[in-house]
Formats: structure tokens, sequence, C-alpha cells
């Protein structure tokens, strides 16, 4: 099953880029399907780490403002595992999420609570279930990197611009009958900016095709000591039918350095530093 790089949600950014950068584009692709091929070629990495910021607002207007540490490697065949782990606030400190993706069936998923002490699978039945109390679902984490290519029809639609700068326009269709029964998404709008190849807003449908959640990326730009390398430093997801939102600040990003194997085992799920 061939995976593609996507980027959430979650877990699932807009920014500054130089404008010599922003004038030179890629390949003028033909189809959405190539254009989603050649963003997981410009986001592959053998590691990532990044410390995150995250700050939800509700209804009526009360925040909560979280840290979290993400730390994925690549497996080969275009698969990664990724731990996502709470450092503060000190309740919640622990409060871990590990992803193993699969090839030929639904990614394994579990989740940590330290008020449970337990490590408990997340059935692929909850993919459309809030992580933590955000407006990333778990399949916008398990879609944040990659996804099944053979699970969506991709429809390239006509270039637009975010912030001036020339965007590839994408609809992602599930056409996996699993996908459609469990997914909160009838379909998404992605926008990938041909510069940076950097996602930079995504529209999501309900079941009966009406907008109710989007995100937006911003702060769009080089990682330090990796000139060529651009990622996304905030983001913003913004769910309209409860009325709630997600911003996320992302403080750093370490890449292509040695994470073992050991992190991503459910074992560590349980053993927090």
């Amino acid at each position: 099953m061939k995976r593609i790089q996507t980027i959430m949600i979650c877990l699932l950014a807009i920014g500054t880029v130089p404008s010599m950068i922003a004038q030179e584009t890629k390949t003028d692709y033909k189809t959405g399907l190539e254009v989603i091929k050649a963003f997981e070629e410009e986001q592959a990495f053998d590691t990532q780490k990044s410390m995150m910021r995250i700050k939800t607002t509700n209804k009526s207007g009360k925040e909560k403002v979280r840290s979290l540490v993400q730390s994925t490697k690549a497996i080969g065949g275009g698969r990664y595992h990724t731990l996502l782990r709470f450092v503060a606030p000190a309740n919640e400190r622990g409060n871990s999420v590990l992803i193993h993706e699969q090839v030929d069936r639904d990614d394994d998923q579990w989740i940590y609570l330290i008020d449970l002490k337990k490590v408990r699978r997340i059935a692929s039945s909850a993919i459309a279930d809030n992580f933590m109390g955000t407006d990333v679902t778990y399949e916008d984490l398990g879609n944040q990197l990659s996804e099944s290519i053979e699970d969506y029809e991709y429809e390239l639609l006509e270039e637009e611009s975010i912030d001036d700068f020339p965007c590839y326009k994408i609809a992602a269709i599930p056409i996996a009958s699993d996908v459609k029964k469990h997914s909160d998404y009838s379909k998404r709008i992605l926008w990938i900016r041909k510069d940076v190849f950097e996602i930079v807003k995504t529209t999501f449908y309900d079941k009966k095709g009406a907008l109710f959640k989007q995100y937006k990326g911003m702060d769009i730009r080089a990682v330090e000591g990796h000139e060529n390398t651009y990622r996304v430093y905030r983001m913003q997801v913004d769910n309209y039918a409860k009325k709630h939102s997600t911003e996320i600040t992302i403080e750093k990003y370490d890449i292509n350095t040695t994470i073992g194997d050991a992190v991503f085992s459910k074992r560590a799920l349980t053993q927090i530093n």
C-alpha cells in the first residue's frame, strides 16, 4: 500500500519566505496524484523531532495551553513511527499517543493516560474522535505524515494563490469503504504552495458536504541548519461546528538526528522521564 506525506492536523502554517524562493516553482504537475507524490518526496526525512505549544479555545473564549513533543522516525516503505507526548502542564505530563503506520491494514495507534496508568489501543472506528481535547482527530494524526493514496481520489483543481503564493489546489475524496464509513470527512480541499511544497490551507467537509473545519499553515521558513528544508511553524485549526479552535506553535525542529527505535515501543509509552 503506497503511503504519501501529508501534514495535519494534527496534528493535521503561513509565513514569510524570501521572495527569490517564493518565485521558484517546482515541476508543473498535471494530476492531483502527481502533486501528492511529489509532496511526499519533498517532505521526506529520516527522523524529525519538534517541540510545540498547543492552545485550545472553546466557544466561551476559555483557553487552555499545553506543551507537546513529537518524535518521528522513518521505518522504510514510506512509513513512519510517531510518538506524541505532553510535557506540560504537570497534571498532563506523560499523556502520550503512539502511531505505527502499516502497509496493508489500518495503522496501529495506542494512547497512554497517566491518570489511568494503562496503555489502550485506539480502534480504527475511533478515527473521528478528537485528540486530547484539540480540534485534531486521530484520523488527522494518522494522515499527518502519510495516508494511503489508494484510499482517496485526488482531483487537481484550478491554481489559486494564498497570500500571493501560487498553490496547487487539490480535492481529496475518500473512496475506500472503511474510510468513508468511519471518517467525519466527505472530502478535503488542500492548497499546497508550489515553491516550498507546504500545505497552507485545508478545508474539511462533513458527510452532507458542508464546510465545518479549516486548517491554516503559517510562518513557513527554513529549518535552522537545513537551508533547503522548509517547515510550518504555526498552525490554526478552526472547528466551525463546535465553535472551537486549536493553535499550534512549533518552537523548534530537529531533523535527521539520532532517535532510537525503543522510543517508539509500547513499553516506552509508560516510561516518563
